[in-house]
């Protein structure tokens, strides 16, 4: 899960710095929430493996329980950097067909 997060956050990195129709405030945030995600991942991956590395601190239930919801935690972020990859593309896509409405508009 960290390592299709860590992909889907450079993907989406270098498709964002692509786009021509989004202002640079909006780069900004993209990149301050992706930091925030990679935070996050990496303080669940690490909760994970001191559960799993602890076994005598919780019960097998419990620490099976505790890892589950690690791993829907780590779900919900890769879900939700995915969801803002796509709002960021339907804005861009909606300002470049927008341009070129302007454009053909234009007198010549």
């Amino acid at each position: 899960m960290k390592s299709q997060i860590m992909d889907t956050y450079r993907i989406l990195r270098q498709t964002v710095q692509q786009y021509d129709y989004l202002t640079s405030k909006e780069k900004q945030e993209f990149l301050r929430f992706v930091t925030e995600v990679i935070l996050t991942t990496k303080n669940l991956f690490t909760q994970g493996q001191h559960t799993l590395t602890t076994p005598s601190l919780l019960p097998p239930g419990e620490r099976l329980n505790k890892i589950r919801n690690i791993n829907a935690d780590l779900e919900v972020l890769l879900k939700k950097l995915q969801e803002y990859g796509d709002r960021l593309a339907r804005r861009n896509a909606l300002r470049k067909s927008k341009r070129s409405i302007i454009q053909l508009n234009e007198p010549q």
